[in-house]
């Protein structure tokens, strides 16, 4: 159980960091530079909207990274549980090659591809924080 948070001031906390933390990965992007902090933020972005979503809904979240687990957590219809759930997949998968540096080769399609991931995300999530 994690801690309990004022929901709908917190929520919002969330929803700021997350806006901040996609704008940096798009920033990054249009200068074509540091593809493993595109990915990195682009998770984070992600992890910041489901953790602002669940704590509007349940109050809490698990203290977890991982986006699929959050995933679970939120309270979402049918037809945007799929798209959110392959989102975070993606992102998940290109997450510790972001953080660790190894044999994957970090691309500028990858980077698009979690940006795309991000904003499929940003998108859903925003739906339910109205």
């Amino acid at each position: 159980m994690g801690k309990k948070y004022t929901k709908n001031t917190d929520a919002k906390k969330w929803i700021q960091y997350a806006k901040e933390d996609l704008t940096l990965a798009e920033k990054l992007y249009e200068e074509k530079a540091f593809i493993p902090h595109i990915i990195f933020n682009a998770h984070q972005c992600a992890e910041k909207y489901l953790k602002g979503l669940v704590s509007l809904q349940k109050g809490n979240f698990p203290y977890v990274h991982d986006l699929e687990t959050l995933s679970h957590c939120a309270s979402v219809q049918e037809n945007d549980e799929i798209g959110l759930l392959n989102s975070c997949l993606i992102l998940n998968y290109l997450y510790p090659f972001a953080r660790y540096p190894g044999k994957e080769v970090l691309t500028r399609k990858l980077a698009q591809d979690a940006l795309s991931s991000a904003k499929k995300i940003e998108k859903i999530i925003l739906k339910y924080m109205e």
